[in-house]
């Protein structure tokens, strides 16, 4: 009985193996062969899934610096660009929903909360500055009522003045007036004299 073993090894940078495939050839004296091939991969300490190729992996994660990333748990922060393994990813629900590490997602949460906040002293700045336009309409609708009313006693009280009212307001109206004159007369001889 013969056996012929063969066997390849994938070593990462550091020169830890990563694959390690054998291939093994049996012979049991009859002729009959038989072929027997194994293989072993180490598992991304991130994802526990099987690297095969060397170009599989993607190095150690920026934020806990103990998991290794590989094409399949490896992503980045939408915000600072870090790598981060696939427990270190946080995802954030927002306009577009991201991945985030754990540092960028406390930001990005108290930054959240704080245009939460806001947008509530918004709301409610908008909610009483309706409040005083309503308080000032209903001020100016009131005032106007008052003139109205004002104007309508004043001409009612107008139609019906006795003849020895409307001869004072006429006085009083040429009074006004010779006042006047008298007024621009003054200024006159005062431009001449000086």
């Amino acid at each position: 009985m013969s056996r012929i073993v063969r066997r390849y090894f994938t070593h990462a940078a550091d020169g830890t193996p990563i694959l390690h495939r054998t291939e093994q050839v049996q012979d049991d004296g009859a002729g009959n062969l038989r072929l027997t091939e194994r293989q072993w991969a180490q598992r991304c300490s991130g994802c526990l899934r099987h690297l095969l190729d060397l170009e599989q992996t993607r190095g150690i994660c920026d934020v806990c610096h103990a998991r290794e990333c590989c094409v399949h748990c490896e992503s980045r922060c939408a915000i600072c660009a870090r790598r981060l393994c696939g427990q270190c990813r946080i995802g954030f629900v927002g306009v577009p929903p991201r991945s985030v590490c754990a540092i960028c997602y406390r930001r990005m949460s108290h930054r959240q909360a704080v245009e939460d906040e806001l947008d509530q002293e918004q709301r409610a700045f908008e909610r009483w500055q309706a409040h005083q336009r309503l308080l000032h309409q209903d001020q100016l609708l009131q005032l106007n009522q008052r003139r109205l009313e004002l104007t309508e006693s004043s001409r009612s009280a107008s139609r019906s003045t006795s003849p020895l009212s409307l001869v004072a307001s006429a006085t009083a109206w040429t009074i006004r007036q010779l006042w006047s004159l008298s007024i621009g007369i003054v200024r006159h001889v005062r431009r001449i004299v000086s």
